[in-house]
């Protein structure tokens, strides 16, 4: 079992048996048992997709949240930024752990696989993003507006 820490201190249980995968399917129609399915494919997905892991981990945590009287928008809220992100990263560790525990080490073989690709391509992102930003910060003077185009004379 994997924990995260919400934004207000609280710390959440995250558990992927059969019984919460059910959970998650009913509540959000995604099926954690088959990371492999899909286009993009479901791993992908709750690696990148902010919506998709906020409402999978609201599903894997609703017992707590219940007990809690944490209602679902409530608890978007409390994940809201970095939060998100550890809550994310356990319910990968865990889903990864789930398929170990089965025998099927390839599944979270290929989910830790996409993981460090989806990590790669971000921080490719951001590199080519902070070049930008610098080319662009040498290219134009401070507090200066980039030269309007030369306009054609009509003929």
């Amino acid at each position: 079992m994997k924990t995260f820490t919400d934004a207000t201190g609280k710390s959440w249980n995250v558990e992927i048996n059969i019984g919460a995968a059910k959970r998650v399917r009913d509540l959000t129609g995604v099926n954690l048992l088959s990371p492999l399915a899909g286009d993009p494919p479901l791993m992908t997905m709750l690696t990148i997709d902010p919506l998709i892991q906020a409402e999978v981990l609201y599903a894997l945590v609703k017992p707590q949240a219940d007990a809690a009287r944490v209602t679902e928008e409530s608890f978007y809220a409390i994940i809201a930024t970095r939060a998100l992100g550890d809550a994310a990263d356990a319910m990968l560790e865990e889903l990864m752990g789930f398929f170990r525990v089965l025998g099927q080490s390839t599944v979270a073989d290929a989910i830790q696989a996409n993981r460090t690709l989806m990590a790669a391509g971000m921080k490719s992102v951001e590199i080519r993003a902070a070049e930008a930003m610098a080319r662009m910060t040498r290219s134009t003077p401070s507090g200066a507006s980039p030269a309007p185009p030369a306009s054609t004379p009509e003929p």
